[in-house]
This record gives structure tokens, sequence and C-alpha cells, in this order.
């Protein structure tokens, strides 16, 4: 669920929102910069619907595509999950490769969406956050594996590949099974097996 053109906080999804929680159905989000959200009006009405935004945005001498990347920014999360409490979220893609490599140089970044997600998910009970396409880099092992040391957040991360996508870079199933042999067997079935399971399950 990439929002195109909106914030997740738009009143008009309430409803889609209250059925969820009601029904106990989890919500996975684009949470990552620059694709594939879209916005088909004007620059000029961009504008003037990120100026209604929670958060203040930057808009001056910014690209449309960076603009469009204001939409899926974890804090427009928070009022819903203020108001939901017991709804179910996923942020897909864990911030971004852009994200974990800029935490990587700078980690003491306010901005860092990775920063802002990890912190989110040691707040927020319902939320959790997945590593898809996102540790196709190997360089972020590491940084996973610290991660999950951390009891807050070790309960909150899934695993997924974003098989296609994966693929354009790596081998989907090398990709799983280096993954695996790095963080270890315990970690992995955490990721993997144990949390999905708690995000997932519902009534139906």
């Amino acid at each position: 669920m990439p929002p195109l053109g909106y914030f997740p906080y738009d009143e008009r999804l309430y409803p889609v929102y209250e059925y969820c929680q009601e029904k106990g159905l989890p919500i996975i989000a684009h949470c990552s910069p620059y694709n594939p959200v879209r916005f088909k009006g004007r620059k000029k009405e961009l504008h003037k619907l990120l100026s209604k935004s929670d958060t203040p945005i930057v808009t001056k001498r910014k690209k449309r595509k960076e603009l469009c990347s204001y939409f899926t920014h974890p804090h427009n999360y928070k009022k819903v999950l203020d108001d939901f409490k017991d709804l179910k979220i996923c942020f897909a893609h864990f911030g971004s490769e852009y994200f974990w490599n800029k935490y990587l140089d700078d980690p003491d970044s306010e901005d860092n969406w990775f920063v802002i997600i990890k912190d989110m998910i040691s707040s927020y009970q319902n939320l959790y956050s997945d590593i898809s396409f996102t540790l196709n880099n190997k360089e972020f092992f590491p940084v996973l594996k610290v991660l999950l040391s951390d009891e807050l957040i070790k309960g909150k991360v899934l695993f997924g590949s974003d098989y296609y996508m994966v693929e354009t870079k790596s081998d989907e199933r090398r990709f799983g099974l280096d993954l695996r042999a790095y963080i270890g067997e315990e970690n992995f079935l955490t990721i993997a097996t144990e949390n999905p399971n708690k995000f997932l399950n519902n009534p139906i």
C-alpha cells in the first residue's frame, strides 16, 4: 500500500483502518523514498497538499520525486497508530537501502528513516518493519545482527526478500542462505517464522 498522492492519516482511509482493526487484518505499507510514490496533479497542487502535512516539509528547490517521497515518511503514521492501537502495520523495506547507507555514514542523523522506524517499532506495540530488498546489500548484515540483539526490536522485524525485485541484484535463494548463515538459526527463525506468525495471525 504505497500512498499514491495522499497521507496515511487522510480521514477517508479511516474506514479501512477500522475494518482491518476489527477483523484483525494486518497492513503492509511502503515506507521508503523515491519509488513507486506518485502524484498525478500539477507541482503547484503537490506543494499545496504537502503544506497540510502534520510534519513540517520544506518544499523549496526539491524535485517532484523527492517531494512525493514525503507521503511515505514514517512519521505520517503516528496519528494512525495512536488512533488505532490494535491495528497491525508493517513498514516495508525498513526505510530503504538509501537510509541504511546514510546510517552507516552518520548514525546520529535525526531525519534518517531507518533510525525513525527503529525508534517507532520500539514504541508502538503493533508496529513492525520488514527487510525486503533492503538487505540484499550484505554490508547491512552486521547492522541487522546488532538490531536483533535489542529485545524491543527483535520481535518486530520481519524477513522478506521482495521477490522478484531482489532477483535484479542477486539470487533470492542465495540471499536467504547468506543471511541465515550470518545472523544465525535462532535469529533467522525469529524474523522468518515467529514474527510473521504474530503479525499475520487473525481470526479469519
